[in-house]
């Protein structure tokens, strides 16, 4: 899976959980900006922030 590929998983994630790029930012401890750039594929998603991301999303790591 590429980046835009996740990225898309991401905010189809986020989008059923019902929550907003700057609630599941400030629930992972991350900017904003870099949910925006995660979503749109334009930034390297690193590992923990995967896992902490489908822990707030309710979504098991293989999900994504």
């Amino acid at each position: 899976m590429d980046r835009v590929q996740l990225g898309q998983r991401l905010a189809d994630a986020r989008d059923l959980a019902g929550m907003t790029q700057g609630s599941v930012a400030r629930a992972v401890g991350l900017d904003r900006t870099a949910i925006v750039l995660l979503e749109k594929g334009e930034r390297n998603l690193k590992v923990p922030e995967l896992v902490e991301i489908a822990r707030v999303l309710g979504r098991p790591l293989a999900y994504f």
